[in-house]
């Protein structure tokens, strides 16, 4: 193959060429305990690892309440957790709405 079918070749084929980028960050901190920041994230998850283990195990000891005969604990077992769970979800909303609408009260306050 001479040098001009080579290049022709390359132009003929369809070679597409991709760009990637790569983005990162990385921070160092000293101490004792991890990053504020986080040591945040982690407490939220264990947190909410702990309650979902916790609602289920309520729930399971519910099923076996109600087996047992025991329908008034058995009910509030099973039911209670979820309306607990419901209601954290609802005050919770509802916070983060808050703040939400104070930041959007303040940020057309400044303009």
């Amino acid at each position: 193959m001479s040098e001009n079918q080579i290049i022709k070749s390359a132009k003929s084929s369809k070679i597409r060429s991709r760009k990637s980028t790569l983005v990162g960050s990385s921070y160092h901190y000293s101490g004792p305990l991890p990053h504020p920041s986080l040591l945040n994230q982690y407490d939220l998850s264990t947190r909410k690892t702990i309650a979902g283990f916790l609602t289920l195990s309520m729930i399971i000891a519910g099923v076996i309440l109600l087996m047992i005969g025991k329908d008034i604990a058995g009910y509030a077992s099973i039911f209670g957790p979820a309306f607990f769970q419901a209601g954290n979800y609802i005050y919770h909303k509802r916070q983060e709405n808050e703040v939400k609408d104070n930041n959007e009260k303040k940020s057309l306050k400044t303009n």
